[in-house]
């Protein structure tokens, strides 16, 4: 491993995007193998709103989770909500290393919501016990099978043939379903009974509401209301369903966007937000720094985000 205390290099990196699908309005899901190929990685956080599952399919590295970093290797798989911060931190410097990813909006899943949908397909994204790790070790049953259907995946984007899309769904339901097994004995005691399609119709109508209207002023009981639901109960029903309140979820939305166009654009800061739904630029300051931990002038001069410059601590396998 490299010298913890040198300064980062450069890493020649590229992404291979495999396919995707989406509606008229987002990516619902997408495909694509990050490949790394040498020395070590000092990464930003880069935001998405996607749950996302991967497995490494060759080489060594570690992925830094928040301030914890985890051990990767071949076949081990790993999972992350949409508010967790994570990247690869460092990339065995002697072989490339190549991480198959898939990322998906929880809509996806719910899109054709019926009777038979459970929403402990989505349980170990948002509710989880004191023993849950990211990290799926490559020995374990749910990892081998993870990998077969993240292949198979990958042959459905390539083939293209009839009703892919389903197929794409199919496997996607499994791999959500190997991960709950694994999890089994992992899961939060809060862990909500099977959901009704009434209660993920609900939550989508929120979500909705929040991405359409995040940029102007949010009131809870307008995002309650856009759910049909009274202020009080929408509040205890969005935590338990992503594991965060409403409003919390709405500022960590806000700064996501931020943080893309701050890397994107040239827009001055005051004008990015406006855009992301701040009123004034002390409210965005403060924000950014408590879910960000850096300014926004630090993210548009490249300062790693926060963790990310440290040298990595032991590794948890």
């Amino acid at each position: 491993m490299p010298d913890p205390a040198g300064a980062p290099a450069p890493m020649p990196w590229k992404v291979l995007k495999k396919g995707r699908i989406r509606d008229d309005r987002r990516v619902l899901l997408s495909m694509s193998t990050v490949v790394i190929e040498q020395g070590r990685f000092h990464p930003d956080f880069l935001p998405h709103r996607e749950l996302e599952v991967s497995c490494v399919e060759e080489g060594r590295g570690t992925y830094l989770v928040e301030v914890r970093t985890l051990e990767m290797g071949p076949g081990d798989v790993f999972l992350f909500n949409d508010i967790e911060r994570h990247a690869i931190h460092w990339a065995d410097p002697e072989r490339t290393l190549v991480n198959r990813v898939v990322m998906f909006d929880p809509r996806f899943i719910w899109s054709d919501a019926s009777e038979l949908f459970d929403s402990r397909y989505l349980s170990i994204f948002f509710h989880r016990g004191p023993g849950f790790s990211n990290r799926i070790d490559a020995a374990a049953p749910a990892a081998r099978e993870i990998r077969r259907l993240l292949a198979d995946m990958e042959r459905e984007f390539a083939d293209r043939q009839a009703d892919y899309e389903l197929m794409l769904k199919v496997r996607l339901l499994d791999v959500l379903v190997q991960l709950n097994r694994h999890f089994r004995d992992d899961r939060s005691a809060a862990d909500p009974p099977a959901g009704r399609a009434q209660d993920l119709r609900t939550l989508g109508a929120a979500l909705e509401h929040i991405d359409a209207n995040y940029a102007e002023e949010l009131r809870l009981a307008d995002i309650a209301a856009a759910a049909h639901l009274n202020a009080s109960y929408f509040s205890t029903f969005f935590k338990r369903h992503m594991g965060l309140g409403p409003m919390e979820y709405v500022a960590r939305r806000r700064v996501s966007r931020a943080v893309e166009l701050l890397c994107a654009t040239d827009l001055q800061v005051a004008e990015i937000a406006f855009q992301c739904g701040f009123r004034n630029t002390t409210t965005f300051n403060d924000a950014f720094r408590r879910l960000d931990g850096r300014t926004p002038t630090e993210v548009r001069r490249g300062r790693p985000a926060r963790g990310a410059e440290a040298p990595p601590p032991a590794r948890n396998r």
